[in-house]
């Protein structure tokens, strides 16, 4: 991280400009002459590199950003760790010398049915150092430097405690995020302009930056929106020394940062944010994502368990205004499931999702004719117990089971239900009914 301190208590971060292409340029000439070899060669020609720089902090940092998006493989026939078992748990091992070194990997390799060479190039295969180089980005040199940047400020608030957000109107979206993320807010009014002061639940008993990563999360979201400005408290300095700081950073930054991939979530063709709302009594109510069942769009809110009762009064809002409403939870470290609720570990499993939800629909629909078929069933009873006709023939025929069973069948009636309704005593017989007499 590169940041500047002052000694008026502000921090700021060291952000490149058009200027430092240069940079970008030299480290990508590296690993574009570096194709085959290993992440650990590469380094060395870094730090060479660094060496003949103004500035070796930048090369650092941007070789950093630049390998994160390089493609690099292991060599090994065989996994490492199976090689490495073969050659410490043999009684030569160590080796005290060349020779009996050079003999103990024949051995294995005989054994392996590998060659010594494969043997030294896949011992320690698994190491990040060892990992060769596949596949370089095409990525400008603008590009590389705006992804620096972006790693900076995240780096930054990864030291924050608090941030204190100031911007027009704000949107309802963002509000939702911050509580699925698992971070606190709350709402001030000043004029035209919103303070939104952004906390973890621990912060209420000290300062922490328990919740650091979730500000840099929540970083890439607020760069979407225009117009906004926050300061942060960093705690800077080592554990036993650290002092807070405030940080600034606005909107304006969006043209040094990196924002071409958070434009959104990376989301199923039938998932998309609800960016819509509903409109409830005249106020607007968010979810957090609309999901396409059968060419209709349910609303799904997505929480974390101490916002918990928080979503289920919102959902409540929401099926008052008629709307299909499903609260799914969503755990992180040891966080336990809380009862009757559906969870989701670090990550929603959306097909899940979309499969519970038309199990649910297709359970209600069966119901639901179900229902209609009783209904219907019902109202025959009750019309045939008022016809007078069918009462009439129905004591013709008593006490022939058989017919007066049939008669009612041709009917269209439940026998069953009619002839219980009638006042017949009834009994079955494997899946034929019997009548047993009548009631006085």
């Amino acid at each position: 991280m590169m940041i500047r301190k002052s000694k008026t208590g502000i921090a700021r971060s060291i952000l490149l400009d058009e200027t430092s292409s240069d940079y970008a340029r030299s480290v990508m000439e590296v690993f574009n002459d570096s194709i085959g070899s290993t992440y650990g060669e590469i380094e060395e020609k870094i730090r060479d590199l660094e060496l003949r720089s103004q500035n070796p902090k930048i090369v650092r940092g941007i070789f950093t950003v630049v390998s994160r998006d390089c493609s690099f493989f292991s060599y090994s026939k065989i996994p490492p760790n199976v090689i490495r078992e073969k050659i410490f748990s043999d009684p030569e091992t160590p080796a005290i010398s060349p020779e009996t070194r050079e003999n103990l990997l024949m051995k294995i390799a005989d054994d392996l049915g590998i060659s010594v060479d494969e043997i030294e190039k896949s011992i320690y295969g698994d190491l990040d150092s060892e990992k060769t180089l596949e596949k370089v980005p095409e990525t400008g040199s603008e590009r590389i430097i705006k992804k620096f940047n972006l790693e900076q400020v995240e780096t930054a608030l990864m030291r924050a405690s608090s941030i204190d957000l100031k911007m027009g109107q704000p949107d309802p979206a963002i509000l939702r995020f911050l509580g699925r993320i698992g971070l606190l807010f709350s709402l001030t009014r000043e004029g035209e302009v919103t303070h939104l002061k952004i906390s973890g639940p621990l912060s209420t008993v000290g300062k922490t930056e328990r919740y650091g990563p979730l500000f840099a999360l929540f970083l890439r979201r607020l760069l979407m929106l225009e117009d906004w400005e926050a300061e942060a408290e960093l705690e800077l300095g080592k554990k036993e020394e650290k002092s807070s700081f405030k940080y600034f950073f606005d909107s304006s930054m969006r043209e040094l940062l990196d924002v071409h991939n958070y434009s959104g979530e990376e989301l199923p063709d039938f998932v998309q944010e609800d960016g819509e709302g509903t409109l409830i009594e005249g106020k607007l109510y968010f979810a957090d994502y609309r999901i396409n069942i059968s060419g209709d769009w349910v609303l799904v809110i997505i929480t974390r368990p101490i916002n918990l009762e928080e979503n289920r009064s919102l959902a409540r809002i929401l099926k008052n205004g008629g709307k299909q409403v499903f609260v799914f939870t969503l755990l992180r470290n040891n966080e336990k499931c809380p009862s009757g609720e559906k969870c989701f570990k670090n990550k929603v499993d959306w097909h899940s999702v979309k499969e519970y939800i038309e199990k649910i629909n297709e359970k209600k629909v069966r119901n639901t004719e179900r229902h209609e078929i009783e209904k219907r069933k019902e109202n025959n009873i009750q019309k045939s117990t008022a016809n007078p006709d069918v009462i009439r023939h129905l004591e013709e025929l008593y006490p022939d089971s058989y017919s007066m069973v049939d008669y009612l069948e041709f009917m269209g009636l439940d026998p069953s239900s009619v002839l219980s309704n009638l006042g017949y005593k009834i009994k079955w017989r494997g899946l034929r009914i019997e009548v047993t007499g009548k009631e006085a």
